[in-house]
């Protein structure tokens, strides 16, 4: 696994150190495995490179879970120890305090029929076929500030896209 080191403000996402250090943290606390894809992970492979990353609206998270009740844990804890909230229109998703979009994508056990499904209101379905194989096998180590974390990489990013 191929290790990068940069500062979050490279990642050209203001707030992304606060979002990524509450994910971290709660995943911990809870022994739940994550990386981070879309945009974010995008962002780590330009600043990686030298080159200079772009914006995103939302931050997206793979969540290695085994059932329903480890992701809502999860989910709880953020809502609960960082003030973050559900959206109305996807069950998937939580908003920080401050309006980011929080995507916190769940696979592994707790996809059924490559499909899973969660209670909520709005998009309460997907299918995240992929994910685990990114997990894997498409996946780098990168230090952030002082902070360890997995992303996804770019043909990672790539597979998962031809999937969808």
């Amino acid at each position: 696994m191929n290790t990068s080191k940069m500062s979050y403000d490279a990642l050209a996402v203001n707030g992304l150190r606060e979002v990524l250090i509450q994910v971290s943290e709660a995943c911990n606390q809870h022994d739940i495995d994550f990386f981070t894809v879309g945009a974010i992970a995008r962002n780590i492979w330009y600043a990686s490179n030298n080159e200079n990353p772009s914006g995103t609206k939302d931050i997206d998270f793979g969540i290695y879970v085994g059932d329903q009740e480890d992701y809502n844990l999860l989910r709880r804890t953020l809502i609960d120890k960082y003030d973050y909230a559900q959206s109305s229109t996807n069950a998937f998703c939580l908003l920080t305090s401050d309006g980011k979009q929080i995507d916190l994508l769940p696979f592994g056990a707790i996809e059924k029929d490559g499909k899973v499904i969660i209670e909520g209101k709005g998009l309460t379905s997907i299918n995240l076929d992929g994910f685990e194989e990114a997990f894997h096998f498409g996946t780098n180590e990168v230090i952030i500030g002082e902070e360890k974390y997995k992303s996804c990489t770019i043909p990672g990013i790539v597979m998962l896209k031809m999937i969808a």
